[in-house]
């Protein structure tokens, strides 16, 4: 079970207890309380899949790939849904170095110019 605290500047927040029967609370900032209540249900559903050992499906799942990387990120903290592999510290490719695979692979059947320009 989740509650909607509402703090006295107007922000809300979705207050619940996890699995181990610890408060915790995920911001939301100022809102609507139709859009409160509308996360609160779903931290509910999560909550519940997370002590029955279930992973979410359907339409949660949706709202979890689709949601915003903050409260996404509260989510993940508070353990409800798992990491993204988007926001891991991984090291990307650079620049120099992509555009040196782009030239190797479609160089080829370039002409001369056109790899000259491309340096």
């Amino acid at each position: 079970m989740a509650t909607i605290a509402h703090d006295p500047d107007g922000r809300k927040r979705i207050l619940f207890y996890n699995e181990k029967k610890e408060r915790k609370a995920v911001n939301l900032g100022p809102c609507s309380t139709r859009n409160a209540e509308s996360v609160k249900r779903r931290v509910e559903s999560l909550v519940s899949n997370r002590r029955l050992g279930l992973k979410p499906e359907g339409e949660l799942l949706t709202w979890i790939v689709e949601e915003g990387n903050v409260l996404r990120e509260q989510l993940e903290k508070h353990g409800l849904v798992e990491k993204s592999k988007s926001n891991s510290k991984q090291k990307g490719i650079t620049l120099s170095a992509f555009l040196d695979d782009f030239v190797k692979r479609h160089g080829k059947d370039k002409k001369p110019a056109t790899l000259i320009v491309w340096g």
